[in-house]
């Protein structure tokens, strides 16, 4: 058993090895050319998908295709060809830019997604991506690939962790997680546990805003949805699920973030939102969990006395 002295000479040494690299010239040019690389990445790949030259943002494709709020949920979450399965919001969001053509809309979300990577990542965004493509190229661990996977699919998970890293800074952020993977929201419990009673009525006021105009707008998408996600709780998917049953995790995470609230290590709100996603395929924690790599250890490094500014978190 690793003795508490122990515990806290691993954390040292991680946040160590991790601000080294930070701080390093190299991090530090990272840090700073990551932004733009990563727009231009954006749109490199987006125009790539557009023109039908890489794989297709698949998830975005779902997302683009959930417009009719009469009938926006499948019978199930099985079919590859229409699955929107997150609360109406996200489809309402995306409604207006049905004006643009499929093609310009897949680069501007490309773009939103290499750029919500950047703001998750920062000096590690462009190894990750370097990462992914030597292991696609090699054939090696979906866990060297999955970074660059979730930003390429289109997938929500990258804007998600950004809401999330927001969050820990503007509470009112929450509603980001909360209204689109919804177990990811297990974070704000942050709120609760810090007895931060002005940041929790910011995220609760933000959620039900935006639920609620969302439910005034398309009512019968809201109760399509409570209906769905009942009807397919612990059905089969098409891609393996990992871990204990979603229940299990949840109450595993909200402990995670009580013990991070109670020694004011804010990284651990990250690990519970990553093994909160209901949807858990493999590797799928890891964009959120490098949130937490940039935070670990964050309260060991903070003098003593502080002021308000200087307390607002990096991550």
């Amino acid at each position: 058993m690793t003795s508490p002295s122990g515990g806290r000479d691993i954390v040292t040494t991680m946040s160590s090895w991790r601000d080294r690299y930070e701080t390093h010239p190299t991090g530090r040019a990272l840090d700073r050319l990551g932004l733009p690389a990563m727009l231009i990445l954006g749109v490199i790949f987006g125009i790539g998908q557009a023109l039908h030259l890489t794989q297709r943002p698949l998830d975005f494709v779902l997302y683009w295709k959930a417009t009719n709020f009469a009938d926006l949920y499948p019978a199930n979450w099985l079919s590859n060809d229409y699955a929107y399965v997150y609360p109406p919001p996200m489809a309402q969001l995306l409604l207006p830019f049905h004006v643009l053509p499929f093609e310009a809309a897949a680069v501007g979300w490309s773009v939103v997604c290499f750029a919500s990577m950047w703001y998750v990542a920062r000096a590690w965004s462009l190894p990750l991506i370097a990462l992914g493509l030597i292991g696609a190229a090699f054939g090696l661990s979906r866990a060297t690939t999955v970074f660059l996977e979730y930003v390429l699919l289109g997938n929500i998970q990258w804007p998600m962790a950004a809401g999330i890293v927001t969050a820990m800074r503007v509470p009112a952020a929450w509603a980001i997680p909360i209204l689109t993977k919804i177990g990811p929201g297990v974070g704000a419990l942050w709120l609760v546990f810090k007895r931060d009673w002005m940041g929790l009525r910011a995220a609760a006021v933000a959620t039900i805003a935006v639920a609620g105009i969302s439910f005034i707008v398309a009512p019968a998408a809201w109760v399509e949805f409570v209906t769905f996600s009942v009807e397919n709780y612990g059905g089969p998917s098409i891609v393996p699920i990992i871990g204990p049953p979603f229940p299990v995790r949840l109450v595993v995470a909200a402990v995670l973030v009580w013990i991070a609230a109670r020694t004011d290590q804010r990284w651990l709100v990250y690990i519970a939102a990553g093994i909160a996603i209901p949807a858990l395929y493999e590797w799928s924690f890891l964009p959120v969990w490098i949130a937490a790599v940039r935070g670990f250890g964050l309260r060991r490094r903070r003098p003593a006395t502080v002021t308000a500014l200087a307390a607002v978190p990096m991550s």
